[in-house]
């Protein structure tokens, strides 16, 4: 049986874990966990392969619950945190002082395999023996059902026993014969706890109770913060309006201002009486303990509902359309799914789309294919290829990015980088509808669109960078171009595993050698390029030009980045610079050119009708950054002018 899994599969149970628990899966240290589970479960039956196991998952449901319990991670113990069961002592006797009548619920929000329940329901019960007329009810919740089943059944190992108080023992029910070594709790505990299959990014159910203590300890932080935030918004809510606390784990502590809280130490939290007049506060909630800000602001927003993106998902493995369908759906976007481009064209005769999202590699006719039969039937839906991150894949991703395609998305960053992924649908949707904006916002800016009415030198160095729809917007600029150009130094934003590819690709079009990192010197007829994560700066060393790589921060949010390589041209003097920056993403490259155009250069941008998404240009435009906005091919009639023009007089 197969010992290990390729790094495309490693890459999937990653994407999985993300996708079906809601967990964030940046970094490494859960990683390895992980695959060994899934590794264990294909063990257990008897499969080889990732892909087959997942298959076997779809058609055996009874198998889909310890696939979610192979992606998660359970790390519990009997009265872990001590700190926190020895406030649950005073939490409980206030409770009861100031509302005898009534019952005490707490929520164990990711209750694991039980012992937290257990934990505190020991301590309630034997508050109840010594408080005649006390009431408790104990509630645990996890995503993982293995886990809860494991909770609800409580029975347990007797080495576990060491870890719980002395005093409690007297509730503890010890086997023998066939549950030798095994214990159980009173059933006077047992049935004041209940157990739930459920996920802390589930929504709030109709008829869900208020709780007055919720516990959600050392599982924070393995989600984004954007999901935290939500998270904790949604446990806020389930609090009762009086006199409740929230406990998290001690490595979790939480900005109290942003949800309107107060702590109280050891990652506690108070929400104070949502009406004062009916009693006091608790010790633990006291006076000083402000209002929580508006309730409501804790409950999930509503508001008029907005005409959802619409994206077509073409792919013919169900496991990554449930992941694409994940990774997009929401407020903004709704998906339609297709297992091959033959059910793909079934629905375009009846449905239309915003965004097309499009594996290459499926049975009967590929994506490359089916993608040029539909831009020649006159398709226009943005179409973003979904491709796994590496080099051997990276030449197919470009040819269709040459015949039609408007970006790409790697199957990795489905589950690293799911909110830029949907930014990017995003801007490349409304893209269109902003072009009449874009240009009436620009009206009264100082800048050419006609090539002929520009004044040009020939530059000494030819710089451009691009982002979203760069790789072939460069290529369109570049192509074919006369012998023996100057320099040209390009910064595309671009995965690391598609880089080189890319760089052959273009030096290949462009007519002109690529340049290695070790040929320092710049020489007219060659293409420099970062194939790394590192940025480009340009020097001089006398008088003649070098580049070199760096590896320091990101800058605008990218390495490399087009500022860093525009900003270190425009630090040098007696220089003849033609810069262009084209379609992109963000702002990268738009303060870079102004630094550029202030200095002296010939200064570009692609225009908003040209672009796939006029972000980068865009803003530099909207700086007055370029002397010449149009599109690619214009561009280029500047470029060809400009390489036969005369040199600039250098200063004396």
């Amino acid at each position: 049986m197969k010992t290990a899994l390729s790094t495309e599969e490693r890459e999937m149970v990653f994407l999985l874990a993300s996708q079906l628990t809601g967990t964030c899966q940046e970094g490494n240290f859960r990683h390895e966990i992980l695959v060994t589970n899934v590794l264990r479960r294909m063990h257990k039956n008897k499969i080889d392969s990732l892909e087959d196991y997942l298959i076997f998952v779809e058609d055996h449901p009874k198998e889909m619950p310890f696939l979610l319990s192979a992606l998660t991670i359970h790390t519990t113990n009997w009265f872990r945190e001590k700190p926190h069961y020895d406030r649950f002592v005073d939490i409980v006797k206030d409770h009861h002082k100031n509302y005898p009548n009534q019952e005490f619920k707490m929520l164990s929000a990711a209750c694991s395999t039980g012992e937290e329940v257990w934990s505190f329901a020991l301590m309630l019960e034997d508050f109840k023996q010594k408080n005649p007329g006390f009431k408790y009810r104990v509630y645990g919740r996890d995503i993982d059902p293995v886990s809860v089943k494991k909770a609800e059944r409580c029975v347990y190992n007797q080495t576990g026993m060491k870890d719980i108080p002395v005093e409690y023992h007297k509730f503890l029910l010890v086997g023998s014969g066939k549950t030798q070594g095994l214990f159980t709790l009173d059933k006077k505990i047992r049935v004041n706890c209940e157990f739930t299959p459920r996920s802390l990014v589930d929504e709030i159910q109709p008829g869900d109770p208020k709780f007055n203590y919720i516990v959600c300890r050392n599982v924070l932080i393995y989600f984004s913060p954007e999901e935290v935030d939500s998270i904790v918004k949604r446990l806020l809510y389930s609090l009762a309006p009086k006199d409740s606390i929230l406990t998290v784990g001690h490595s979790e502590a939480l900005d109290y201002r942003k949800f309107g809280i107060v702590s109280l130490g050891h990652s506690s939290y108070a929400k104070a009486s949502e009406d004062k007049s009916e009693s006091k506060p608790s010790s633990l909630a006291s006076e000083s303990v402000s209002k929580f800000e508006s309730n409501a602001s804790a409950r999930p927003v509503t508001s008029a509902p907005k005409k959802k993106h619409r994206v077509l998902v073409v792919d013919d493995s169900n496991t990554v359309r449930a992941m694409m369908s994940k990774s997009i759906e929401g407020p903004e976007f709704e998906t339609v799914m297709a297992e091959d481009a033959f059910k793909a064209d079934e629905i375009l005769k009846t449905q239309s789309f915003d965004i097309i999202t499009l594996d290459l590699h499926m049975p009967g006719k590929d994506g490359h294919q089916w993608l040029l039969e539909k831009r020649k039937e006159g398709m226009e839906t943005p179409v973003i290829i979904v491709s796994d991150a590496n080099p051997a894949e990276a030449q197919a991703v470009l040819n269709v990015l040459g015949d039609g395609a408007q970006d790409y998305i790697e199957k990795k960053d489905l589950r690293e980088q799911q909110q830029l992924i949907k930014t990017r649908l995003k801007a490349i949707i409304e893209h269109k509808s902003n072009i009449a904006k874009d240009s009436l916002d620009l009206s009264s800016k100082d800048f050419e669109t006609n090539p002929s009415k520009l004044e040009v030198t020939n530059p000494d160095i030819l710089v451009l960078g691009a982002s979203t729809g760069g790789t072939e917007a460069l290529i369109r600029t570049l192509s074919n171009l006369p012998p023996n150009p100057p320099p040209i130094v390009v910064v595309q934003h671009i995965s690391v595993d598609f880089a080189e590819a890319f760089s052959l690709r273009l030096a290949s079009a462009a007519g002109i050698k690529l340049a290695g990192p070790e040929q320092r010197t710049l020489e007219p007829g060659y293409l420099y390029m970062s194939i790394e994560d590192k940025h480009i700066g340009i020097k001089k060393v006398g008088a003649k030009l070098e580049w070199e790589l760096v590896d320091s921060a990101k800058v605008s949010s990218h390495r490399p980045s087009v500022d860093y390589m525009f900003d270190s041209v425009a630090g040098l003097k007696d220089l003849s610079v033609l810069a262009v920056l084209l379609t992109g993403m963000g702002k990268d490259g738009a303060r870079g050119l102004l630094n550029l155009k202030n200095k002296g250069a010939l200064t570009c941008c692609q225009d908003a009708e040209s672009s796939v998404v006029w972000g980068m240009p865009g803003e530099a435009t909207k700086l007055g950054a370029p002397r010449f906005v149009g599109s690619t091919d214009k561009i280029r009639e500047i470029i060809n002018k400009a390489l036969v023009a005369p040199k600039q007089k250098k200063a004396a």
